[in-house]
């Protein structure tokens, strides 16, 4: 029997910050705001220019435009859907993409892994914090800190940096296994009437 409690657990509050990260281009868990570098994605992006002085919220001195901020050294201008603004990524990846063409070793996710997903991402620990260099007067991010989750498929190999596609698939995720569990509570919601009005 699912419990509605399952429900209520906080996986939509992170969906809607990995979404707002994923729009802004830049995540609020980077460990450093001044070195900070787009992650690695996937998606149907683009492509723009390439190279510049500074990476994610850098500064105007040099660098290639890249919608509200400028494309760092090795690193391209990417736009497109879903991203409502232009991005940087890294240049050796090129602009991302999502097609079949371009993958191999595809293996869909069961329910059982989809499930494991879910409940790993419930278990990440939400903060609000500011970088060490910023003063008290800076507002604060929201996100969440490396060092409670990794590894984990929404932080990148190298233990630095958040893996943004991996952070809203993981959403996806937990989405799609909380809608099956609505469907199954309504399911038994609507046999109890059945049985009530016999």
């Amino acid at each position: 029997m699912i419990r509605t409690a399952d429900l209520l657990r906080p996986a939509f509050v992170v969906s809607v910050a990995a979404f707002v990260a994923a729009v802004a281009g830049c995540s609020s868990a980077d460990p450093e705001p001044e070195e900070k570098k787009p992650v690695e994605s996937e998606s149907a992006f683009s492509p723009g220019t390439s190279s510049g002085s500074s990476g994610c919220g850098g500064s105007s001195s040099g660098g290639v435009p890249c919608g509200n901020t400028f494309c760092g050294p090795g690193q391209q201008c990417c736009s497109g859907m879903p991203l409502l603004t232009p991005t940087c990524f890294d240049e050796q990846y090129g602009c991302p993409r999502s097609q079949r063409k371009v993958k191999k070793d595809i293996n869909y996710l069961s329910e059982t892994e989809k499930k494991g997903l879910n409940d790993e991402l419930l278990g990440f620990r939400l903060a609000t914090y500011r970088y060490k260099t910023e003063n008290a007067e800076h507002p604060t991010h929201l996100g969440f800190i490396i060092d409670d989750i990794a590894p984990s498929p929404a932080v990148q190999p190298s233990g630095e940096r958040v893996d943004m596609y991996g952070y809203v698939t993981m959403s996806v995720a937990a989405l799609q296994v909380q809608a099956t569990q609505i469907a199954e509570l309504r399911r038994q919601v609507e046999q109890l009437q059945r049985e009530r009005t016999k």
